[in-house]
C-alpha cells in the first residue's frame, strides 16, 4: 500500500488537463525563441533560422564526504550540457557565413589561433510562450559560444532544405521565471 493518496476523487481520469475550468494547460514545445548576440553578425537572422533549440540541462558535481563507515554526498560545481542547435541554412541570409564566422573566433583554421574568450563568448535567451503569447519561461544563457558546427551533406535524393547543427556551451543558464 502507498503511502499516498490520490489527491481528488478521478484518479484513473484526466478531467484536469487542459479543462474548461482552467486546468492545467500544457507548454507547447514549438512555442519558442533563441536569441543569441552574436559577435559578428545579426542576432535575428539566427533568430528567424532555428528549427530545434538547445534544451537546458543541468546537475551538480557530487562531493564524497567519506567518515569512518559512511560516504555523504554534497552538492559541488554546477554543469551545463552543450545544447545542440538547427537551424535552417538560409541562402539569401548567410546563416552558415555567420555561424562560422562566429567560429573563427573560437579556431580560426588560417592561422590555427584559438580565441580570447572574450571575443567568442557571448549571451543569449531562451524564451517559452503559452499559446496566447504570453512569456512562460525564459532562461538567461551566460558565455554561450559555438562549440561544434556541422552541415548536413547535400544529396540529390533528398529534396529537403539544408540544415546546419550548432552545439553551443554555455557557462550557466540563468532561469528569469523563478
Amino acid at each position: 500500500m502507498p503511502f499516498w493518496e490520490p489527491i481528488g476523487s478521478d484518479v484513473l481520469g484526466a478531467k484536469h488537463i487542459a479543462n474548461p475550468g482552467g486546468g492545467y494547460e500544457p507548454q507547447r514545445g514549438h512555442n519558442f525563441e533563441l536569441l543569441i548576440t552574436v559577435p559578428a553578425g545579426d542576432a535575428e537572422i539566427l533568430l528567424k533560422s532555428v528549427e530545434t533549440s538547445l534544451g537546458i540541462s543541468h546537475n551538480s558535481e557530487p562531493l564524497q564526504l567519506p567518515y569512518m563507515n559512511e560516504t555523504v554526498y554534497i552538492a559541488g560545481r554546477p554543469m551545463y550540457a552543450p545544447g545542440p542547435v538547427v537551424y535552417r541554412d538560409m541562402v539569401n541570409m548567410g546563416v552558415y557565413g555567420m555561424i562560422e564566422t562566429w567560429y573563427s573566433l573560437v579556431y580560426n583554421a588560417f592561422t590555427s589561433e584559438i580565441g580570447y574568450a572574450a571575443d567568442y563568448k557571448s549571451m543569449g535567451t531562451l524564451t517559452m510562450y503559452d499559446v496566447k503569447g504570453a512569456i512562460q519561461r525564459s532562461w538567461e544563457l551566460i558565455g554561450i559560444w559555438p562549440q561544434d558546427v556541422s552541415q548536413e551533406a547535400p544529396s540529390h535524393v533528398n529534396g529537403d532544405i539544408m540544415r546546419l547543427n550548432v552545439t553551443f556551451q554555455f557557462d550557466k543558464a540563468v532561469p528569469l521565471f523563478i
